[in-house]
């Protein structure tokens, strides 16, 4: 019932896989519970809906033109779907096919977002923080580069309306409900009193569909402090160095930089909607050209990252760009998430769609790289000079080079240090004092026009 509390209050436009599908006893230890869930959205969603696990409980006792039916695998029940006028194996494919436009929905959510809020409300007040925090775990060790907030809310009938709120940690709330419902809306009993789940949820917010945002929004972190601008249409010069130019047609965008960081001749182009863009600390500008061309794209970019030069990286739709912590560009780099044009088939089937690029931690990218879409490199990786990245990569610690990339060279290492100041004896006194770190500030005197 989390699905109607949200839509009440304006958080969910979309059906979403667990709408309406309850647990079979609402256990939270037990299938169908929290857990359930859970696993399904850690395991993608594995074998959740094949025909022979469904059991047809009869005639749905709230409902009379539906079958009540439950997956004994999962514990989910389905008390909306199945027509009581059809045979479930009649009606399965289009139900299946309904839900799986719901998964895919799901996670291509969770692809283009960088902060999500897991709602879990329930009657049962059977549970231990323990469990709840195992959950949350496993959906943190599932989306490691997303913000998770959870929100548990349990609630019992009770004469007096009353609220109690814990706050486990700073990403997680728990929620004791004493509610009170008439004869009249037994609804009520499930969802609790509307009044008091509502500004609970509102807390939450946040960009509620009621108040949805079609403004273009700057957030500026400088140290404790959050700066927060409007951007308009045309040209924004909010931060020396930094141009942000927004298309005609553009809303709903944000954009999250830390001031602790330089800016040097760098633009970001937006023609689209609904598109993120992060920036860590000690960042180096230097001729950063980012171009957001359609909708629904995120870029989250680490901290200690530094170009000598030109850096483009380009988003199309729904795509996705991930750079690491302690990344150096050397000049004329280029990111392509897609491929600009279609190309399709003699069925007018793409066979082209917009891929992720991925970077890790500690890379070091040569001389006018070009990373195609689907490219993925991982920590301590080596670019050679004029390569292009048509692949994934799994093996950290190595060196990759050519068109297309291949490794050359296994169980490498790198410093920013030129060779004739490098001395290994001395490497772990040049980390202590951040030295490396203090790097950027030589190449950001460097003028490039």
């Amino acid at each position: 019932m989390a699905s109607e509390a949200l839509r009440r209050c304006h958080l969910q436009a979309e059906s979403m896989p667990f709408d309406w599908s309850g647990g079979i006893l609402d256990d939270i230890c037990g299938k169908g519970g929290l857990k359930s869930k859970v696993d399904l959205i850690c395991n993608n969603f594995e074998d959740y809906f094949n025909l022979e696990d469904f059991e047809n409980k009869g005639q749905d006792a709230d409902d009379k033109t539906k079958w009540w039916v439950v997956n004994r695998k999962t514990g989910l029940q389905y008390r909306h779907d199945f027509p009581f006028s059809k045979k479930i194996e009649e009606s399965y494919p289009g139900i299946k096919e309904k839900y799986d436009r719901r998964v895919k929905r799901l996670y291509d959510k969770i692809e283009t977002s960088t902060r999500i809020l897991f709602v879990f409300i329930s009657t049962q007040k059977a549970y231990e923080e323990t469990y709840l925090y195992e959950q949350m775990n496993k959906l943190q060790e599932r989306f490691p580069d997303k913000t998770l907030h959870f929100l548990f809310i349990f609630h019992k009938e009770c004469g007096v309306k009353e609220v109690f709120r814990k706050k486990m940690n700073d990403c997680a709330e728990l929620i004791e409900l004493n509610v009170n419902y008439t004869e009249h809306d037994l609804a009520e009993k499930w969802l609790g009193n509307y009044d008091v789940i509502y500004p609970l949820l509102k807390d939450y917010a946040y960009t509620p569909i009621s108040e949805k945002n079609y403004e273009n929004i700057l957030y500026i972190k400088n140290n404790a402090t959050t700066e927060k601008y409007i951007l308009k249409v045309g040209e924004n010069r909010n931060i020396p160095g930094l141009l942000i130019n927004i298309g005609k047609k553009a809303e709903n965008n944000f954009i999250y930089i830390n001031k602790n960081s330089t800016f040097f001749h760098s633009v970001i182009h937006i023609n689209g909607s609904n598109n993120t863009i992060n920036s860590g600390e000690n960042n180096s500008w230097n001729n950063w050209n980012i171009w957001v061309n359609q909708n629904n794209s995120l870029c989250n970019i680490g901290s200690n990252v530094r170009s000598v030069g030109l850096l483009g990286i380009y988003l199309y739709e729904k795509s996705k760009c991930t750079i690491g912590n302690d990344v150096l560009f050397s000049v004329g780099t280029h990111l392509w998430t897609d491929d600009a044009h279609t190309i399709y088939n003699e069925k007018g089937i793409l066979n082209n769609n917009p891929k992720g690029i991925v970077i890790g931690d500690h890379c070091w990218i040569a001389f006018e790289t070009v990373f195609c879409k689907n490219a993925q490199i991982p920590n301590n990786t080596i670019v050679g000079m004029r390569s292009v990245v048509t692949k994934s990569f799994v093996k950290e610690n190595t060196c990759i080079a050519g068109n297309p990339a291949k490794v050359i060279k296994n169980n490498i290492h790198w410093s920013a240090l030129s060779t004739n100041k490098f001395d290994m004896n001395q490497l772990d006194v040049l980390k202590k004092h951040n030295f490396l770190d203090k790097i950027s500030n030589i190449i950001n005197r460097i003028k490039i026009g």
